[in-house]
């Protein structure tokens, strides 16, 4: 009885210790904040399978090449909508009727083609100049209810 008992031991100590060298290689592999490596190495190390699962789902941090990516697919994105609108803005007017002006189709080229911005419409802008407004303001818009399909 005693002789199985010890290889339980054994074999849990083997266990933890390899547990131990999974949680240092993860956690180690990429930078971060000393205080959320110890944290992680806390969590991986007091809840061996469960550490591990949780570090899967919160832990994980995107890598330069996943970030990249997804900056390359953001500028695919736009470059396609302003290849779009350049194309629209040469063949009709991208103004809307009330707004064919020469000054507002030249601001509108300017933009297109010197920043790449994209023109949108039904944009609504209000300039807070104190900050007690701005702050009543955004919680009155935090509290109603917006109908997303109008």
């Amino acid at each position: 009885m005693i002789l199985t008992w010890d290889i339980i031991r054994r074999t849990i100590e083997v266990l933890w210790i390899i547990n131990i060298a999974f949680a240092v290689w993860t956690v180690f592999r990429s930078r971060r904040s000393v205080v959320a490596t110890w944290a992680w190495m806390l969590v991986l190390t007091v809840l061996p399978g469960i550490g591990f699962i949780l570090y899967l789902f919160f832990g994980r941090q995107l890598s330069h090449d996943e970030i990249f990516a997804i900056q390359e697919e953001q500028k695919k994105v736009q470059r396609h909508y302003l290849a779009e609108q350049r194309d629209m803005l040469k063949e009709h007017d991208l103004l809307p009727e009330k707004e064919r002006l020469p000054r507002v189709r030249m601001l509108s080229e300017l933009n297109l083609n010197n920043d790449d911005a994209i023109l949108t419409f039904d944009n609504q802008v209000k300039v807070f100049i104190s900050g007690p407004e701005l702050f009543d303001q955004m919680i009155t818009d935090i509290k109603m209810p917006k109908n997303l399909s109008a």
